[in-house]
C-alpha cells in the first residue's frame, strides 16, 4: 500500500500547493476541499509516485529525476556499467504506471530520440535524486 499524495502548482502565482489531499486548515487559514484544487483550471495537479529520492524527497509528477540503473548490461561485447538517465516523471495509462520521459540519456556516447519513455520500476538497485521540477525550475527542459 503506498501513500497518497497531491500537490498543486497554481499558474498565476507560481506557487506550489502541497497536501492537498486533506483540505483542511486552521481558524485562521483554511485550506480549500481537494475537490476545488481539482475543478480549478489554475491549477496543475500532480500525483505523489509512492517514492523518495536518496535525500528522503517525495517524488511526485512533474519532478525532474536523476535515476541511477547499477549493474546494466550493455553494448557488444556485452559488459556490465552503471547507466544514468534524466528525465521528467509522468504518469503513463499503457502499462499504468509512473515513468520517466528521458530528455537525455548517454550510452556509449549516443544521445536516445526525445520522447524515449523508461519504465519506473525498481527493475535494477536503482538509486533517485530530484534535480527539480518543471514548473519551479523551468530552465531543467532547457537544451534537453
Amino acid at each position: 500500500m503506498r501513500t497518497i499524495k497531491f500537490r498543486a502548482w497554481q499558474k498565476e502565482t507560481k506557487i506550489m500547493f502541497y497536501n492537498i489531499e486533506l483540505g483542511t486548515g486552521t481558524n485562521y487559514n483554511p485550506a480549500p476541499p481537494f475537490a476545488d484544487y481539482l475543478g480549478n483550471k489554475s491549477m496543475i495537479i500532480m500525483q505523489f509516485t509512492g517514492l523518495l529520492d536518496k535525500n528522503g524527497k517525495p517524488i511526485f509528477e512533474g519532478d525532474w529525476i536523476r535515476q541511477t540503473l547499477r549493474n546494466v548490461t550493455i553494448g557488444f561485447p556485452e559488459r556490465i556499467e552503471d547507466v544514468i538517465q534524466e528525465g521528467i516523471v509522468e504518469w503513463r495509462g499503457r502499462p499504468p504506471s509512473f515513468q520517466i520521459l528521458v530528455k537525455t540519456r548517454t550510452w556509449e556516447g549516443k544521445v536516445l530520440p526525445q520522447g524515449y519513455y523508461s519504465e519506473f520500476v525498481n527493475e535494477y538497485s536503482q538509486e533517485y535524486e530530484i534535480l527539480g521540477n518543471i514548473y519551479e525550475h523551468p530552465t531543467l527542459l532547457e537544451g534537453k
